[in-house]
């Protein structure tokens, strides 16, 4: 008797950024124009792979095809997406709940908008789905608080104050040179001027060049030693390209 032998999709890895689930479920479906493609995606339980069918679909010319697979990608991505939205929002109460919402569908909208999209910067989406999920999530998240002003965390929470920093051989504190009009010399800097600069820089940039002016490190690879990453709740990142050029943050009056 003989066996039927189905042409997998994918016959070996076509990135080493895949998450390994989602190429283990990817390389279990048949080849796209096998009759059963369609509903071994339906089944799926990566976002990933659901993801890479619809890209797959769309640079085919199956659009129809792909627009079936709709109902599946947001089974499979508004779990993720709830769980992510609960980070944020963890409360209770009716405006924690109609917050996750929003988080949800604002998330889910921009991560749809990636998915249907050829161009090749998104590709990533069918590589680490819950990445994307993750930071859209979070994106949405940060604007809910910055629109009701609770992102920034107040200056009292923080660990120093100005009179911690040193001031350097000419009676300046160290962030001086950073926010001063560049190219001055060293007597041209008008200490009037950058203390407005200060004062015009949003609060994570003020406190990342006073910590850093403090002696605190970027990060640590000590879970329990306060960093400047940890204190401001931003990452490594962030906070490199805050003190790398600080003046580029400055606020318009």
């Amino acid at each position: 008797m003989g066996t039927q032998t189905v042409v997998k999709e994918e016959q070996r890895p076509r990135t080493r950024y895949r998450r390994p689930k989602a190429q283990d479920e990817i390389y279990t479906l048949p080849a796209l124009d096998h009759p059963g493609y369609l509903s071994a995606v339906l089944m799926a339980e990566q976002p990933e792979t659901v993801v890479h069918a619809i890209r797959r679909l769309i640079a085919s010319g199956r659009m129809v095809q792909s627009q079936q697979l709709i109902d599946r990608l947001v089974s499979v991505a508004s779990e993720r997406l709830a769980t992510y939205a609960w980070k944020y929002f963890a409360g209770r109460d009716d405006q924690s709940y109609l917050d996750r919402q929003d988080v949800i569908q604002s998330a889910a909208i921009a991560f749809w908008a990636k998915v249907v999209n050829p161009a090749p910067e998104h590709d990533f989406t069918q590589c680490n789905a819950l990445k994307v999920l993750n930071d859209l999530a979070s994106n949405a998240a940060r604007t809910i608080k910055r629109q009701r002003g609770e992102w920034e965390r107040p200056a009292a929470q923080f660990p120093i104050s100005l009179d911690k920093i040193k001031e350097d051989e000419d009676g300046l504190p160290p962030y001086t040179h950073r926010l001063a009009t560049p190219g001055l010399e060293r007597d041209a800097i008008d200490a009037i001027e950058v203390d407005e600069a200060l004062d015009r820089l949003p609060h994570n940039v003020t406190w990342a060049l006073l910590l850093d002016d403090a002696g605190f490190q970027i990060e640590s690879k000590d879970p329990d030693q306060e960093t400047i990453s940890s204190i401001i709740g931003v990452t490594p990142r962030a906070i490199r390209n805050y003190l790398r050029d600080p003046r580029r943050y400055l606020k318009n009056d």
